[in-house]
């Protein structure tokens, strides 16, 4: 049983790091939306390997779907995650406006104030980091974004 343990315990790290290898400390970091639609559970997959591209296109598929609106929004925000993490700035805020639009969400929240971080929109990101806190106040990923804007709002006024 230890082994069985310890096996899945291997196999986990080796599933999960690649992601956090990719979203690197010091950078803004994305919610992954999964839900029990495959299609958006692959995106999310894709993007946790570092397979940006892949993972945009699928999400882009996903939104074309004839999925729920929460579900819907899902997809929006783990393409506009995907394009952010291409370099594509304008592509990811447009795509989490959308997924905002969808279902304001503490993942789209989240997404769209890494987003504009990422693109050096501080106000508008601390906006929508409070909006992702008060959703769900235990997130370590939007506790890890504030404080990064924190550090870059203080190295911003020195």
């Amino acid at each position: 049983m230890k082994s069985i343990v310890t096996l899945f315990s291997l196999t986990l790290v080796l599933l999960v790091t690649p992601g956090l290898q990719a979203q690197s400390a010091g950078e803004p970091q994305f919610a992954l939306q999964t839900t029990s639609t495959g299609i958006i559970q692959l995106s999310a997959r894709k993007f946790e390997r570092g397979e940006y591209r892949q993972a945009a296109a699928i999400a882009l598929q996903a939104t074309e779907r004839g999925l729920t609106r929460s579900r819907r929004s899902a997809a929006w925000s783990n393409l506009c995650a995907a394009r952010a993490m291409q370099g594509q700035a304008e592509a990811a805020l447009a795509a989490c406006e959308t997924a905002l639009e969808l279902d304001a969400s503490w993942e789209a929240n989240n997404n769209y104030a890494a987003a504009l971080l990422r693109a050096g929109r501080l106000a508008e990101a601390q906006r929508h980091l409070a909006a992702a806190q008060r959703l769900a106040p235990d997130a370590s990923v939007v506790a890890a974004n504030q404080s990064l804007l924190s550090s870059r709002t203080l190295a911003a006024a020195q």
